[in-house]
């Protein structure tokens, strides 16, 4: 059996108690969205050394020595060598901490 509740006020003055009634129901059920931690983009798959030079601005050399050196982290399927961009990101701010460079923005 359900409950029925009758008022004998106007719509007037219902009409703002229930906006209010409303919109703290509304704000204690809506999640935070004032967070500190900002959304991270999708990491990329850079196939092969030609991409991943594309994606850091240097020389095919410069990427298959940084390999060699294990100085970036790569992954082989096969005999194709892949990488991944937030890997390649944050194995050069380590590079760069290690020489006490600031890291670029």
């Amino acid at each position: 059996m359900t409950e029925q509740v009758l008022f004998s006020l106007p719509l007037e003055r219902l009409e703002p108690i229930f906006k209010k009634w409303f919109s703290d129901i509304l704000t204690s059920q809506a999640p935070a969205t004032n967070t500190l931690s900002t959304p991270t983009p999708e990491p990329l798959r850079l196939y092969g050394d030609r991409a991943a030079a594309q994606y850091l601005g240097c020389s095919i050399m410069t990427i298959q020595a940084l390999r060699r050196n294990g100085a970036i982290s790569f992954y082989r399927t096969g005999r194709k060598v892949y990488y991944i961009s937030t890997e390649l990101d944050e194995s050069l701010r380590v590079q760069q901490r290690k020489f006490n460079k600031k890291p670029a923005k």
